[in-house]
């Protein structure tokens, strides 16, 4: 957990510092021009892809998996 969460938010703050992230406040993670660019250095320089699971409605289990 830590790795991912101390990564993530460096990944941030450099996008903020470099100007690649220019929106101002407090940034929720849930909007494209945000995590796309972040996902897709985790998945390039550190190897750490998003993996999704849920269970259909019918019990069995259903995995996706993100490639950026």
């Amino acid at each position: 957990m830590s790795k991912s969460v101390g990564v993530t938010a460096g990944i941030g703050a450099r996008l903020v510092l470099t100007g690649k992230i220019t929106n101002k406040g407090v940034l929720s993670p849930m909007y494209p021009e945000i995590y796309n660019p972040i996902m897709k250095i985790l998945e390039e320089q550190f190897n750490i892809f998003m993996t999704e699971e849920s269970e259909r409605p019918d019990g069995l289990p259903v995995t996706h998996s993100s490639k950026l």
